[in-house]
């Protein structure tokens, strides 16, 4: 696990995470869905056309266990609404691809 330790993990920084996660998992060429959201990301994965290392992998995994842990401000602010089910399972796509 990144070596945060019990700092609460403020959204903006989770959201980033989240991001380089779901690119890590697209270079492995296990992308999730496409469609014009994904577009830039999906142009520049095939643009740097590199698998990532596997300490790289390693990491981004790391990152999606790190946000869906508490105390994480993502996971709060998702608790507090009716979708928290569906986003949390929306993060577990690309921790899933990562570790396939």
């Amino acid at each position: 696990m990144l070596d945060v330790g019990a700092q609460y993990l403020e959204a903006p920084i989770a959201e980033g995470g989240l991001a380089a996660a779901e690119a890590v998992a697209r270079m492995t060429g296990r992308s999730g869905p496409r469609d014009a959201a994904t577009e830039p990301m999906d142009k520049w994965v095939a643009r740097y056309n590199r698998l990532p290392s596997d300490e790289l992998i390693r990491v981004a995994i790391e990152v999606v266990d790190r946000v869906l842990a508490q105390p994480s401000e993502l996971v709060d602010l998702w608790a507090e609404g009716d979708d928290f089910n569906s986003w949390s399972e929306s993060v577990a796509g690309p921790r899933a691809r990562l570790d396939a």
